[in-house]
């Protein structure tokens, strides 16, 4: 493959390590512990308190991935991965009920649910630093168990979304957005243990949420079910910019599932996921890509009308990470004229090359957004990801190019 431009691994490299650079140390936090996720634009600090779960984990993975491909961090990435495991494990943890509270201010739960979604972060993030060679093994097994036991429903073959701090009440909503994260968590957990038990279940999910699922809705990708999983096309219908649960068909979902899709293929040859991949990148460049400014709209509904036209960080990431996987499966020339597209917009609107960071959300016209929330700049799991995961794909000779099972699953 050449290697010229945005295919360059010292490209790569130079946006992963500049990313690394933002975060490192300035979002370590020395008194309270865990990290501060709450990073204004210009890299000052607006809110000292706040811990989500995902946020944690994210920083955490990042840190403990920048270590293992021997990013600029050294050391000091290697400590601070290590110092997110801990306030994993002293703050996070529910220490009379098990599992992990969604939201602390400092060290108090002030929401104590469960959520499938974050708890997908917790065993994706034991599992990279396992395979980074830190010691989570406790956090592992423990995460594991609790998934197994509280959240997964085996006649549904997925998970449930949110349960109530002592476990006593289900919450009758279902996403395919927690279920998409326990796949790449399970993938990670394969690849750190070698239990196929992980990959079986990264199977088992995949299979229901790209193949089964999506023949209620014109064979895309929807994002919110009832208890039964029925699609519930109403759901926020009428607040569709809802950050965690917003409405419609989410473009940056469809390019995650077709990277998450190839992993899973190159782990497994399934005959369906490889089909499932195409359909979902290809309807999210046809239903998504903005031929008029560049880059990916948000969200979509079933009639193909745009009900989100926003740029966010995370969908181009995914657009990027997506175009490399099948890239690298494929060797189409297709896919690299989308990876070039994608990097193309992010290198001019997206990332702050004075400052350091990407910017979380853009209007269609690539003007920065400054809403609530997504205020600043708030982590950088997404576009690490990418730029790792197109390294492996681009670099001769690296993960990519070695037997399965080396893939990276971010």
């Amino acid at each position: 493959m050449a290697t010229t431009g945005y295919a360059d691994p010292a490209f790569l490299r130079g946006q992963a390590e500049a990313l690394i650079d933002f975060y490192l140390p300035r979002s370590v936090d020395t008194e309270t512990g865990g990290f501060i996720a709450q990073i204004a634009d210009d890299g000052s600090i607006f809110d000292r308190q706040t811990r989500h779960l995902v946020g944690s984990c994210r920083y955490t993975n990042s840190f403990a991935l920048g270590n293992q491909y021997v990013l600029d961090a050294g050391d000091d990435g290697l400590a601070a991965a290590e110092h997110g495991l801990q306030f994993l494990r002293e703050a996070h943890r529910d220490p009379v009920h098990g599992g992990y509270w969604w939201v602390l201010s400092g060290r108090e739960p002030i929401d104590r649910s469960k959520q499938a979604y974050g708890h997908a972060f917790v065993l994706l993030t034991a599992s990279t630093a396992l395979a980074s060679g830190l010691n989570a093994r406790d956090i592992f097994d423990d995460v594991s168990e609790i998934l197994e036991e509280r959240f997964w429903r085996e006649a549904d073959g997925l998970y449930v979304d949110e349960i109530s701090e002592d476990w006593s009440v289900v919450d009758p909503y279902r996403g395919q957005n927690a279920n998409m994260h326990m796949t790449e968590a399970m993938l990670a957990a394969y690849a750190a243990s070698g239990e196929r038990f992980y990959l079986d279940r990264a199977e088992t999910i995949a299979r229901r949420v790209a193949v089964d699922l999506p023949q209620q809705t014109q064979g895309l990708l929807w994002e919110h079910y009832d208890q039964e999983w029925q699609a519930d096309l109403l759901y926020n219908k009428e607040t569709p910019h809802h950050l965690i649960r917003p409405y419609g068909v989410l473009s940056g979902h469809l390019l995650e599932w077709a990277k998450l899709l190839v992993l899973l293929e190159r782990e497994r040859p399934t005959g369906w996921a490889m089909p499932a991949a195409r359909r979902f990148f290809t309807a999210a460049v046809d239903h998504a890509w903005d031929a008029e400014e560049g880059g990916f709209l948000y969200a979509f509904d079933l009639d193909g009308n745009i009900v989100d036209s926003d740029k966010y960080h995370w969908t181009i990431s995914e657009a990027i990470g997506a175009a490399a996987a099948m890239l690298g499966q494929t060797g189409e020339a297709g896919y690299r004229h989308w990876y070039d597209q994608s990097w193309r917009y992010a290198v001019e609107h997206q990332i702050d090359s004075a400052i350091g960071g990407w910017y979380p959300v853009l209007t269609r016209a690539g003007v920065r957004k400054d809403v609530a929330f997504a205020r600043g700049k708030p982590d950088f799991y997404h576009p690490l990801g990418a730029c790792l995961l197109a390294l492996d794909v681009l670099t001769p000779g690296g993960a990519w190019h070695a037997a399965p099972g080396s893939a990276l699953t971010t």
